[in-house]
C-alpha cells in the first residue's frame, strides 16, 4: 500500500493559552511534532493569544463571548471527529467540566494530560466531579513519575502514562548558536518562566541581592512576561539591585540565552515538569533547582549536571548559588554531563510513547 495513502489518524489539542507559559510550549512542541510524524493536529485554544509556533492548523476561540466561543469549539468537534481529543486544560469548574465530558467530548476518545502536583486543578475540589472524569476519560497521561505514583494512590484503577516532555536535539543545536543575538556579554545566571506568584521569583530577588553575586559582577537574567512584573521590578530597586537584575520579557528563542548563562534557576512553590530545567540542560547549561515533589529530581542528578536543594529552603539556596559561583570549574564538570543526562527526553523516544497510546 502507498504510505502516501494512508489515512492519518486526526489528533485534536486543547488548551487555554497558545502563548508564554510552559504548558503552552509542551503543547506546541507537541504539535510540531505530530505533525511531522504522520498525525493530522488541529490545535484549538480558548484564548486569543498566539505566540509560539503550531504543527498543523491552529484554531483561536479568544475573541468570541463565551457562549459563542463554547458553541463553535462544540461545532468542530463534532464535524472533524478526531480519533482523539488531548486536554491541555486545568480542570477547576466543576460546572464546565460536566460539559466538557458530557456534551463536547461526547463518543470522543479523551485523553487528559496532567502537568503539575496540584491535582485540585485536574480533577475540581469535588469528588464527584472526579469520579466522573475518572470514568469517563480514556486515558490519563503525566508529565512525571511521581505524580502518577501520587494519583494511584489517591485514585484506584487509574488507567495512566507517564510521558515527559520532550524536546528537538537539533531545534536546540541551531536555535542556541544563532548569531548576532542581544544575548548580554556580562555573566549571568537565569531564571524563565511566567512572572508569576507561584515561580517566587520575589524570593529569588532577595536571595540574590544578598548574596555575593552582585559584588562579583553577576547579573540576574528573567525570561517571560507576566502579572508580577512591575512588582518585581519595584522590588529590584527597594533592594538596590535594579542594575544587576534584567527583564527581557518573551523570547522566541531562549535557548541563545540559557546556553551563555552560568547555570539556570528554579524556585518554584510547586512544579510537574518543568520545560525550564529541561531546556538548559538541553544546551549543556546546569541547573540549581528546589527538589520539589515532581519533576526536578527526574532531570538533575545531584552534583552531576545541577544541583537539588531542600525545597523550599532558600538559604541553602543562596548558598548553593554562592557556591557554585565560587567553584567555576565544577560548572564546568556539570556542564560535560548535562547532554548524557537528558538524552532519553529527546522527541524521538518521546513519540514512540505517544505512539503507543494512540492506536
Amino acid at each position: 500500500m502507498d504510505s502516501n495513502k494512508i489515512e492519518k489518524k486526526k489528533i485534536a489539542l486543547i488548551g487555554y493559552k497558545f502563548c508564554y507559559g510552559g504548558l503552552e510550549k509542551v503543547m506546541s512542541d507537541l504539535s510540531i511534532l505530530f505533525e511531522k510524524n504522520q498525525y493530522q493536529v488541529v490545535t484549538i485554544v480558548l484564548d486569543k493569544e498566539i505566540c509560539y509556533p503550531n504543527g498543523g492548523q491552529i484554531i483561536a476561540l479568544g475573541n468570541e463571548n463565551k457562549m459563542v466561543k463554547y458553541l463553535k469549539l462544540n461545532s468542530i468537534l463534532k464535524k472533524n471527529k478526531f480519533d482523539y481529543v488531548i486536554d491541555f486544560r486545568y480542570r477547576l469548574n466543576p460546572f464546565m467540566e460536566l460539559l466538557f465530558l458530557f456534551v463536547f467530548y461526547y463518543k470522543t476518545k479523551i485523553i487528559y494530560t496532567i502537568h503539575s502536583s496540584n491535582n485540585k486543578a485536574y480533577f475540581t475540589k469535588y469528588k464527584f466531579i472526579a469520579k466522573l472524569i475518572l470514568k469517563k476519560v480514556n486515558k490519563f497521561v503525566s508529565v512525571s513519575r511521581v505524580i502518577k505514583e501520587k494519583l494511584e494512590i489517591q485514585y484506584h484503577k487509574m488507567d495512566i502514562e507517564v510521558i515527559p516532555n520532550g524536546f528537538d536535539l537539533d531545534k536546540v543545536n541551531q536555535l542556541s548558536s544563532v548569531k548576532g543575538s542581544k544575548v548580554p556579554n556580562f555573566n549571568f545566571i537565569m531564571a524563565m518562566g511566567r512572572l508569576a506568584e507561584e515561580k517566587q521569583f520575589d524570593k529569588l530577588i532577595e536571595i540574590f541581592a544578598k548574596s555575593i553575586l552582585p559584588s562579583k559582577n553577576i547579573h540576574l537574567l528573567f525570561l517571560g512576561s507576566g502579572a508580577q512584573e512591575a512588582f518585581l521590578k519595584e522590588k529590584c530597586k527597594i533592594l538596590h539591585v535594579e542594575n544587576k537584575v534584567h527583564f527581557l520579557g518573551f523570547q522566541d528563542n531562549p535557548y541563545v540565552y540559557l546556553r551563555k548563562a552560568l547555570f539556570s534557576v528554579l524556585c518554584s512553590s510547586y512544579e510537574g515538569f518543568p520545560m525550564v530545567i529541561l531546556e538548559s540542560l538541553a544546551v549543556g547549561t546546569p541547573v540549581i533547582s528546589f527538589d520539589c515533589p515532581t519533576g526536578p529530581s527526574e532531570m538533575i542528578v545531584n552534583d552531576e549536571n545541577g544541583l537539588l536543594v531542600e525545597n523550599q529552603n532558600f538559604e541553602e539556596f543562596q548558598t548553593k548559588m554562592e557556591w557554585l559561583v565560587e567553584n567555576p570549574k565544577i560548572i564546568k564538570v556539570y556542564k560535560e554531563n548535562t547532554m548524557a543526562s537528558v538524552a532519553k527526553f529527546e522527541n524521538k523516544i518521546i513519540l514512540e510513547k505517544w505512539n503507543s497510546i494512540l492506536k
